[in-house]
């Protein structure tokens, strides 16, 4: 799940700690748990963030949605250590 927490702050959501759980803040209405996130297993939860990672690097960092996504999401995570540290 730590994962899972970058990724969502990455995107630039909030999280927090509350009652022994990480909860992401999506908007003013939406929260959820860290544990509700599906960036590892749903397309649907992945594919805005190599959106982003796409519109926001060069071309050499061009992630390929085409590959298995266990496969997309480390490239996310590696993509999103990597950027933390630039």
């Amino acid at each position: 799940m730590e994962d899972n927490i970058k990724i969502a702050q990455y995107m630039g959501y909030d999280t927090y700690e509350s009652n022994g759980y990480i909860m992401v803040r999506y908007s003013d209405n939406n929260e959820r748990t860290i544990q509700d996130t599906h960036y590892q297993t749903d397309w649907n939860w992945l594919t805005p963030v190599v959106k982003k990672i796409d519109s926001y690097s060069n071309k050499d960092t061009c992630i390929s949605l085409n590959d298995d996504i266990s496969d997309v999401y480390k490239q996310v995570v590696r993509f999103i250590n990597n950027h933390k540290n630039t």
